[in-house]
């Protein structure tokens, strides 16, 4: 798995701090989400744990997660854009950063490279010879509606100029929704997969067809009350279904409860 650590830090904040700046307030005016859902998901601890397990076979528990802090001033008294997802590892200078991408940003290796500078400048300036060092784990999950095609880092986008090598921005890990089959999220059994899979659906009986599989598969409490919050925030869902899909699930919960 990529990581942003205290090497890349000092590399990238001492040359580029002025550039890191501007373009960041730039990203507090633009930057918009089509659908919440995904966020929803993943400030919740459990949806986080089996995200960073099904997809990148970390074990972490939920005691040892923390929501950490989104807002940032950086040295320059600036401040930053909200990030989509951080968690903290309890005890640990270990951050795990999600960025959440409806469509394809073609300057996600700079703006990963700015969210994780940031969250190190975030970090209390104490010396000792016992603090660790910060450690960032750089993701980007895209439920855009066409592959990932955006570069993982600026290096490959760039020719050598008079003999100056080019900048090489750190990767970042990706999880591309058009890279996964719908078999492969149901697996997951997550509130977070499942709206994976409905974001790649078309019509309204591509959806249907999918929440029909998960019903009849059978649903646990905790799958129930994903599929309540699907229906709650998803503005998607609500446009197509109506109060159609609410009475659905309605009525398939009292179905169960009579069995």
């Amino acid at each position: 798995m990529v990581t942003f650590t205290k090497g890349d830090y000092e590399k990238y904040n001492m040359l580029y701090p002025l550039k890191i700046e501007k373009e960041l307030d730039k990203d507090v005016e633009t930057h918009q989400y089509i659908d919440k859902i995904y966020k929803v998901f993943l400030d919740d601890k459990t949806e986080l744990v089996h995200f960073m397990k099904n997809f990148f076979g970390y074990s972490i528990k939920e005691k040892d997660v923390e929501k950490y802090n989104r807002k940032f001033i950086t040295e320059l008294g600036v401040k930053v854009r909200e990030s989509d997802i951080i968690y903290k590892i309890k005890n640990k200078e270990i951050f795990i950063l999600i960025e959440i991408q409806s469509t394809v940003n073609y300057k996600m290796p700079e703006r990963i490279t700015k969210y994780c500078v940031c969250i190190i400048n975030s970090r209390p300036n104490k010396q000792s010879k016992f603090r660790k060092a910060p450690t960032v784990f750089p993701i980007v999950l895209s439920v855009a509606n066409k592959k990932w095609d955006a570069s993982l880092t600026v290096v490959q986008e760039q020719d050598e100029y008079y003999g100056f090598p080019p900048l090489e921005y750190p990767k970042y890990n990706l999880v591309d929704i058009q890279k996964l089959t719908d078999e492969e999220l149901l697996e997951h059994r997550m509130g977070l997969s499942l709206a994976m899979v409905i974001r790649k659906k078309q019509t309204k009986e591509e959806i249907k067809k999918v929440l029909n599989f998960v019903v009849k598969r059978g649903t646990n409490e905790y799958e129930n009350r994903c599929l309540w919050i699907l229906y709650g925030y998803s503005n998607r869902l609500k446009e197509l279904f109506g109060k159609e899909l609410k009475d659905y699930m309605e009525k398939t919960n009292k179905g169960k409860e009579q069995q």
